[in-house]
């Protein structure tokens, strides 16, 4: 195990202010070649729990272990151990090249020269970033940033990545190109820990998900299992017609594909579109269920704001 975190509790303390509990009960376990997709509304604690990983942040209780160390007595071994893509880090130095940069950060990590040039071209060609090496950062778009802030953290060959939004800005196509850099080096033997506010993104490419609400780690599994723990999901149902009149009067909670209606997977949705369906004549011939990652994630978060529900 690379990495685990056991009931940890952190507090954020300001002089003169009461200290702020950031983390109460964090759990979460990483393993080499594994993506966990970290999730959680803002301000739940994600950025605080790398922090606590990278021993920028100190625990105030629970255990903590990184590649085999307490990042809070062997800071300095992990972060060299490590990569890392956190929010404040983003910003690149406009009037250097990437190659100035790279030579930086290669030597604050102690690496040869040799070692420096020989990361930089690879990790440069296999980014697309080769032919513009040497032009300077501020002429680069957002994508190529993002690419390079990447490089960066793999230049010293971590064995754990910790990313913090990596497509952050990103377009539809730049968002996929970064997602299979980072599957590929997790198939290689990299750890990743990724956070992300797109679901899209995490669904995409994390083995497994951890969840934290109010500092707390609710749930840490496959996807599919909290699909199935938590049970939402939708229904697909498919008309023998449909009209234009049908159409217009549906919800805007419902999407249509042809003469297929995928509902929420609840009483009054799904009432309402086969009442509309027997008004304007279309005859269900067809149901099936698709269980949905985005609700269950979500109900599960309502699960924890709701005072009324029973939890597990």
């Amino acid at each position: 195990m690379l990495v685990e975190l056991k009931e940890v509790v952190a507090y954020y303390r300001t002089p003169g202010r009461i200290p702020t509990k950031a983390l109460d009960g964090a759990e979460l376990t990483l393993s080499e070649g594994e993506v966990v997709g970290l999730l959680g509304p803002n301000g739940a604690g994600k950025t605080t729990l790398m922090r606590v990983m990278l021993g920028l942040m100190h625990a105030d209780s629970g255990r903590v272990s990184v590649l085999g160390l307490d990042p809070a007595k062997h800071r300095h071994s992990v972060v060299r151990k490590c990569g890392a893509l956190l929010d404040g880090q983003r910003e690149l130095p406009p009037r250097w090249t990437p190659l100035d940069l790279l030579r930086f950060v290669g030597a604050s990590y102690g690496l040869s020269e040799l070692m420096i040039r020989h990361r930089a071209a690879v990790l440069l060609e296999r980014f697309g970033l080769a032919e513009h090496k040497n032009a300077v950062i501020n002429s680069f778009s957002r994508g190529m940033k993002q690419k390079l802030s990447l490089i960066l953290a793999l230049l010293h060959e971590p064995q754990l990545l910790i990313l913090d939004e990596p497509t952050l800005g990103l377009d539809v196509e730049a968002t996929r190109e970064m997602l299979d850099l980072i599957s590929s080096f997790a198939s290689s033997g990299c750890a990743v820990l990724i956070s992300s506010h797109q679901l899209s993104v995490i669904e995409q490419i994390a083995h497994k998900i951890a969840v934290i609400h109010r500092g707390k780690t609710i749930f840490q599994g496959e996807p599919e299992a909290l699909i199935r723990r938590v049970g939402r999901g939708r229904v697909e149902l498919e008309f023998d017609s449909f009209t234009t009149q049908f159409a217009g009067a549906l919800p805007d909670t419902v999407s249509v594909t042809g003469h297929r209606v995928t509902v929420p997977l609840d009483r009054d949705s799904l009432a309402l579109v086969l009442a509309l369906a027997r008004r304007f004549g279309a005859r269900l011939i067809d149901v099936s269920r698709s269980l949905d990652f985005e609700n269950a994630y979500l109900a599960l978060l309502e699960e924890r704001t709701d005072p009324h529900v029973n939890l597990p």
